[in-house]
């Protein structure tokens, strides 16, 4: 009897001990780390669709972890990351967990074979893709045509993109039709892209960007109605267009704060505003140029007479009454927030010394006397 319970407790303890050997063996085989781990810094590179389990493998592969069956097992019950893509930075050696908790509290770097690349208020959407290409992102030509086509674009997605005009072809400008269909709306931002993107998605990140920094905050101020408010917008990113091009400063930006920007953006609007309530044209120098293609060999050739045929087109405001027939930049959040609360004022003219600061007149006399003042101000700057 008494042999028996001995033999009991020896056989009990053997198995304990074979189990909680077991279980070490187990834990060191899956929860632990590899003994030839990597050590120190690792890099990490998440591309766009790696899931837990994409990301297990490539641990498993480089040695990080054991077993790539237990990273998805440890996230349910400890850390589930959500995975962006980019390049992380591991300190190891490191247990799945602690694995885990790294990648969901880091912010990625840009993969390799991503880009940075910085559009800037102002831009064109020919400067946008010269820009796209130099980066290798996407070729310039496959863009401006992906972006000319409205049919690339679904209104119920992007409520706020204007009604295609079905009178004339995008890009015909002689016909009175539009370079390209998104001119206004690419948003002007510093953004990733993977170098050899697809037009659709970048133009995708632009658009949502849009959205984001200004539509979804400003779309109460315009009507309501869907028709009319596409019509509305369409008109303030023309109107803002030119007042991006117009305002601005061509030496350092701290001669100058933003509120006094903004305040010149706000009497630029009303001057084009003010001028198209009495009939007059707009008369805006940007809006020709923009339409002029100097790509394809149109020569200036010291004639700036915008009244000539050779610059005639939709844009031409010196030739047409009225608004240009479509954007001709892509205006910052500053801007486009500018415009949407003009000044009051009667001003009818401006001018503009070296520096980019504006001169208002109310009558042609005020004007010639501002453009005496710039002279002279010119003058005196080296």
């Amino acid at each position: 009897m008494r042999f028996s319970t001995i033999t009991k407790f020896i056989v009990t303890g053997v198995i304990l001990a074979v189990l909680a050997t077991a279980g070490w063996y187990i834990n060191q085989g899956l929860f632990a780390y590899p003994g030839d781990s990597p050590t120190g810094k690792y890099k990490l590179e998440l591309k766009s669709g790696d899931t837990i389990y994409t990301l297990a493998q490539k641990l498993k592969n480089d040695k990080v972890i054991n077993n790539a069956d237990i990273l998805p097992y440890v996230s349910k019950f400890t850390v589930s990351p959500t995975l962006k893509s980019g390049v992380y930075q591991l300190d190891l050696p490191a247990k799945p967990d602690a694995i885990l908790w790294q990648i969901n509290n880091q912010k990625p770097l840009p993969s390799d074979n991503t880009v940075s690349v910085s559009l800037i208020e102002g831009d064109t959407a020919e400067d946008i893709a010269d820009k796209l290409e130099k980066a290798s992102v996407v070729k310039a030509i496959d863009f401006l045509s992906f972006i000319q086509d409205p049919k690339n674009f679904d209104l119920s997605t992007y409520p706020f993109l204007p009604k295609p005009q079905t009178n004339c072809k995008y890009g015909d400008i002689l016909k009175n039709c539009p370079k390209y269909y998104l001119e206004g709306y690419l948003f002007p931002d510093t953004y990733n892209f993977y170098m050899g993107s697809k037009p659709e998605i970048i133009t995708t990140k632009l658009l949502r960007n849009f959205n984001t920094k200004f539509w979804v905050k400003n779309s109460s101020k315009f009507d309501p109605d869907p028709e009319k408010s596409r019509t509305d917008l369409y008109n303030h990113i023309i109107l803002s267009s030119v007042v991006e091009r117009e305002v601005g400063r061509n030496y350092i930006k701290a001669m100058v704060n933003d509120s006094d920007l903004n305040e010149e953006r706000r009497q630029v609007a009303a001057v084009y505003i003010n001028r198209g309530t009495q009939k007059m044209k707009w008369q805006s120098d940007p809006t020709v140029w923009y339409g002029v293609d100097r790509k394809k060999g149109v020569a200036v050739d010291g004639d700036l007479n915008w009244g000539s045929a050779k610059y005639k087109t939709g844009y031409n405001t010196y030739q047409n009454l009225g608004y240009p027939v479509g954007p001709i930049a892509n205006s910052g959040a500053e801007t486009l927030e500018s415009v949407l609360n003009p000044a009051q004022s009667d001003y009818l003219f401006f001018v503009s010394d070296k520096t980019g600061k504006m001169y208002f007149g109310k009558n042609l006399d005020e004007h010639n006397t501002n453009i005496d003042k710039v002279r002279q101000v010119n003058k005196n700057l080296p």
